[in-house]
């Protein structure tokens, strides 16, 4: 996905973004994507954007989009700290301990999942099918 975005795959630890476009049954459509460094490595984040939209809900495209569907996040705060510690390839766990130290308000992707479990927001057969094999207890995979 980064490579086909014109972002550049050799770069992990710092935020990028791209985009491309492509047509499909005579529609052409804009994909931007975002690659974001996370603890266990990276997410990306695309959205597509039909071409010929203009300000149309998704219904009137034909389709239900997103509607229904929950957002699960991590977010993160990458200090010069954080960098240092991953370009000495310091073990994962150490960083982790590290950031749950010096960053009390950050809560990783499993811990947001757990949280909307329990709320009944989502199913843990949608967390699971999304992000893989959770240990629901403990919120690691």
């Amino acid at each position: 996905m980064k490579a086909i975005s014109n972002i550049d795959v050799s770069i992990h630890r710092k935020a990028q973004d791209g985009r491309f476009s492509f047509e499909n049954c005579g529609k052409s459509y804009d994909i931007r994507t975002s690659s974001v460094p996370t603890v266990n490595g990276e997410s990306v984040v695309m959205r597509i954007l039909d071409k010929e939209a203009d300000g149309r809900s998704y219904g009137e495209l034909g389709t239900e989009g997103y509607s229904g569907r929950v957002g699960v996040f991590e977010l993160l705060k990458v200090t010069s700290d954080l960098v240092r510690m991953k370009q000495h390839e310091i073990e994962d766990k150490v960083i982790y301990d590290y950031i749950r130290k010096t960053q009390p308000d950050y809560s990783d992707i499993y811990e947001n999942a757990k949280k909307l479990i329990r709320e009944g927001t989502t199913t843990s057969e949608e967390v699971m099918r999304v992000l893989g094999e959770v240990n629901i207890d403990s919120g690691r995979r």
